[in-house]
């Protein structure tokens, strides 16, 4: 059970998610987690992702808090959310428990 936030914008987020089903609420930095910059360099500060640096626990719906680009925003999340943000957007990619 997992909120997951992903960073492809050039730069360090601040991200902080709610924390009323469990967590902490406390505000982190999350790296760059793209190889390459729009002329094919390596961005400066680029980590690979991890259950460390990307991974919050949480048990139902929050709300995120992020800070890029100079810009704050804040949405509701739910608890298995993959959150992918961009240098001037964001996608979240739900997840459905299905049977077959």
């Amino acid at each position: 059970i997992m909120v997951w936030v992903s960073n492809r914008s050039p730069a360090a987020i601040t991200v902080s998610i709610t924390n009323t089903t469990g967590g902490s609420a406390s505000d982190y930095t999350v790296s760059p987690s793209v190889s390459l910059g729009p002329a094919g360099d390596a961005f400066k500060g680029v980590k690979k992702e991890t259950r460390d640096n990307n991974y919050w626990v949480r048990r139902g719906a929050e709300t995120l808090k992020v800070e890029i680009g100079g810009k704050e925003l804040s949405f509701r999340v739910q608890k298995d959310d993959h959150v992918i943000f961009y240098a001037d957007a964001y996608e979240i990619f739900a997840s459905a428990v299905t049977q077959f």
